[in-house]
């Protein structure tokens, strides 16, 4: 059994990107985020984990948790991944990115990181007041989308980035929101899961950037 669709061998491997990518998110966030990377339906039949109960990645996330690579805090079990499951993602990941070439993740990183201060200045400035105008997040967008389209289709799970900016994007045409808020998937938030994406499949973390 394998999670062809996102690029990884097996369902654990995705559950520990879609913790790590929705640090601190519910199951149900977990689980949407895996129905995303897949392009499928988790609970359906057909989904990334087979011809199983629809209510096995419940069960998958429960065994993880009780095996020390997923934490679970808070009355409303928000997860993250212990050092174990970081451990285990990272290989993981790292085998993901050989299949496909490190070069190809490397370079479209790199069209990531060319644009990315220019975005955090722009969502600064949205934040203080002054809006920088819908437009600009377009064209910034617009500017990385090439790359990440070019890298779903050795890595199919890039491919879910696009249409989330689109839809965000149209969203903030008449709601602002849909630009910077973390409560809803909105550009910043798009921004922030894809910036995080490519860290995990290179083996890196933020401090690493500094």
């Amino acid at each position: 059994m394998t999670t062809s669709g996102a690029g990884l061998s097996d369902p654990k491997s995705l559950v520990l990107l879609a913790a790590r990518l929705r640090s601190r998110g519910t199951i149900d966030d977990i689980l949407l985020t895996i129905s995303m990377l897949s392009g499928r339906d988790p609970l359906a039949d057909s989904g990334p984990f087979g011809d199983r109960d629809p209510h096995h990645f419940r069960s998958v996330v429960i065994e993880m948790i009780d095996g020390g690579m997923i934490r679970s805090r808070g009355d409303l079990g928000r997860l993250s991944l212990t050092l174990v499951g970081a451990e285990r993602l990272r290989s993981a990941m790292a085998d993901s990115t050989a299949r496909v070439g490190r070069d190809n993740v490397e370079d479209a990183y790199q069209e990531f990181i060319d644009v990315n201060r220019e975005f955090l200045s722009a969502v600064s400035t949205w934040q203080s007041g002054p809006a920088s105008g819908v437009e600009l997040f377009s064209d910034l967008v617009g500017r990385i989308i090439p790359a990440v389209m070019s890298l779903s289709l050795v890595l199919p799970r890039f491919s879910c980035y696009p249409p989330r900016f689109d839809s965000a994007l149209n969203n903030a045409a008449d709601r602002r929101e849909w630009i910077e808020s973390p409560l809803i998937d909105s550009v910043h938030t798009i921004w922030f899961e894809l910036h995080e994406h490519f860290l995990a499949s290179l083996g890196l973390v933020r401090s690493d950037e500094r």
